[in-house]
């Protein structure tokens, strides 16, 4: 009698819908992506609403004296961007995904990894210069950036500004 209530209470009772762990086509995904195109072309007022007010930059270090604010990271792009060597940035090869990381004890993460080149062009000379870049975007419940993390392979920069 108890194994056939048992049965009929687990049969009856709704599915929790969960989100997947991973997955390669969603919103935070759309986020990012638009994030990084209004980057390129400079359109910072687009650029900002895709972070929470508390958003932070970390590029290539997780130093705390090198994290910035949203805002003061902005404020750097625009200064790069006007006194800068790059007439313009564009990104290619555009991979990424989306991954719950849930731990004992802690709530899930959503994060967007991104896969991709960064290219710069030298106003000087016009030549594309390419680098790789990871990005890691913890994304709030809210679904905007809350801390975007940046790897990139500065070598080829370095290289290209030496000469």
């Amino acid at each position: 009698m108890v194994v056939l209530l048992l049965v009929l209470i687990s049969c009856s009772t709704p599915e929790v819908k969960q989100e997947p762990c991973h997955t390669i086509q969603h919103e935070d995904i759309d986020l990012t992506i638009k994030s990084m195109e209004d980057y390129a072309v400079m359109n910072w007022d687009a650029h900002r609403n895709s972070y929470t007010e508390d958003g932070t930059v970390s590029i290539n270090s997780q130093r705390e004296e090198d994290i910035l604010g949203i805002d003061e990271s902005i404020a750097t792009y625009k200064a790069l961007r006007e006194n800068g060597p790059w007439s313009e940035f564009f990104w290619t090869g555009i991979n990424a995904d989306r991954v719950i990381l849930d731990y004992p004890d802690l709530d899930p993460e959503a994060w967007v990894f991104v896969w991709c080149d960064w290219n710069g062009v030298l106003a000087e000379t016009g030549d594309t210069i390419s680098a790789a870049v990871h990005i890691a975007n913890r994304m709030s419940p809210e679904g905007l950036i809350r801390y975007h993390y940046v790897n990139i392979d500065k070598a080829p920069i370095v290289t290209a500004l030496a000469k």
